[in-house]
């Protein structure tokens, strides 16, 4: 039997795409790291990614996944994938939360000390050591120190949540997709649902950007710059684009 196989014709379409395929593959395997050269090398690796359970499935579009890991590769390099998983569109723009932030500082080298907690409203920790874990959070307090700094104290009440209108969270009420001006609490809030951790989020997001700004290079905190969570989904405007067309014309009526 011939080592030799019989030639079989294929389409320009179907070698080119094969090549890019093959390419994107390649690249995606060189030293166990993604190196991609082109758009389309990078758009196939990701996708491959979120296609194996690697990206989280917030990310709905290609360009959801690409601003995620351009964001998450400029905070943490080659170990963008620990940055990703904490990374969500809120607003239309990638956010960090959680303990990314803290990650961020870390990261430097330059934590010298840093602790997060919540306490009542006699200033004690609430914790299992001093028996108040039945105590209702009175705030969130972050103590950080940076080497070479004097240790800093950063906290957010919920009295300051009640001013700056996050506490109770509250939505527009909703009739025939119309809004009805009439507020109503909202129990999907993750201030409703998490009220310590958002305060402690705070305030560790407080502390993180004084002492470090450089670990953030920028990059907003979902629970300081947005006051949410990425798995709150906050009530869309549905009103038909007609319509809506209809309302600004009418509200700018003859202004010139």
């Amino acid at each position: 039997m011939s080592d030799t196989q019989e030639p079989f014709e294929v389409s320009t379409a179907d070698a080119v795409v094969e090549t890019k395929t093959s390419t994107a593959k390649a690249i995606a395997v060189q030293g166990g790291k993604i190196q991609p050269t082109t758009h389309h090398e990078l758009n196939y690796i990701l996708q491959e990614i979120a296609d194996g359970g690697g990206m989280p499935k917030r990310f709905e579009t290609a360009a959801q996944q690409l601003a995620a890991y351009n964001l998450a590769r400029a905070l943490m390099g080659d170990r963008w994938q620990m940055a990703v998983n904490h990374i969500a569109p809120i607003h239309g723009q990638m956010m960090i939360y959680g303990e990314l932030p803290r990650t961020l500082a870390e990261v430097t080298g330059q934590v010298k000390e840093f602790k997060v907690y919540a306490i009542d409203k006699e200033y004690k920790e609430i914790c299992l050591a001093n028996k108040n874990l039945h105590e209702d959070v009175y705030a969130g307090v972050c103590e950080v120190q940076r080497q070479g700094r004097m240790m800093k104290q950063y906290s957010y009440t919920l009295e300051e949540a009640r001013k700056a209108g996050q506490y109770p969270p509250m939505k527009p009420e909703w009739v025939n997709k119309q809004r009805t001006g009439k507020m109503l609490p909202n129990d999907d809030s993750p201030w409703s649902k998490y009220t310590k951790i958002m305060l402690m989020r705070k305030a560790q997001a407080i502390g993180v950007k004084f002492e470090f700004p450089d670990a953030l290079a920028g990059a907003p905190i979902a629970e300081y710059d947005a006051d949410e969570l990425p798995d709150y989904v906050p009530v869309k405007d549905v009103t038909p684009r007609d319509d809506k067309a209809k309302l600004i014309n009418e509200k700018f009526k003859g202004v010139q």
